[in-house]
């Protein structure tokens, strides 16, 4: 029993891959029936002559970690190592990605957490793309909405402001252009995202849809 990385552990998949490492060289010339990994927190056979597994953690702790979190069963049968997975996790952390850039209103999204809901899941909803201005989102409001069909929920506003805006002299096409100055200028990611939603709302108030 160990707890260190493998060289096979990618640094997107664990920060610390490179925590104490241990190469599979040093797992085939072991001479050891069954070696025991911890560190990465998700259920992982390394590929060896020696049977070799990080089972994981009992119960998921960030969203990077699969569903199905549990611990290994191992058995020594007739000279023969035998392992199981057995779940054991209560909650499960979940992702689920929404492209965003042809809808028009928020109600694909209200259908996706109605359909995925759960007492134990916990959600991490990521909307992506670019939808025109039309579409408007209030993520708060939906989110104290929807969390109480699940043990914990978070939306991510990932969207983005179309590239094709007009900016004519119009006052809309002002605005427009405007904020987009403030954006191309702005060096932090959060300050962006806030001028986007801005850009959003004023558009929406202009064009008397809010």
């Amino acid at each position: 029993m160990i707890h260190g990385s493998t060289t096979n552990i990618k640094e997107s998949d664990d920060p610390e891959s490179s925590y104490r490492p241990i190469t599979k060289a040093q797992i085939e010339e072991s001479g050891l029936d069954y070696i025991a990994l911890g560190h990465f927190h998700d259920l992982l056979e390394i590929k060896s002559k020696v049977k070799c597994y990080y089972c994981g953690s009992p119960e998921g702790l960030t969203f990077k970690n699969k569903p199905d979190s549990g611990v290994l069963i191992v058995k020594f049968r007739d000279g023969k190592v035998i392992v199981e997975q057995h779940k054991t996790a209560i909650r499960e952390f979940h992702n689920i990605e929404i492209e965003c850039t042809n809808l028009e209103n928020d109600s694909e999204i209200r259908k996706t957490l109605q359909k995925n809901k759960g007492d134990n899941k916990i959600l991490r909803l990521i909307l992506k793309g670019s939808p025109s201005l039309d579409f408007q989102l209030d993520k708060e409001t939906i989110e104290k909405e929807f969390f109480s069909n699940y043990f914990y929920l978070k939306i991510e506003d990932k969207i983005h402001i179309p590239e094709n805006l007009q900016e004519d002299e119009t006052i809309r096409g002002q605005f427009i252009k405007l904020i987009k100055q403030e954006i191309k200028k702005e060096k932090n990611d959060d300050m962006k995202k806030s001028l986007e939603n801005a850009l959003r709302i004023g558009i929406g108030y202009l064009d008397k849809k809010l």
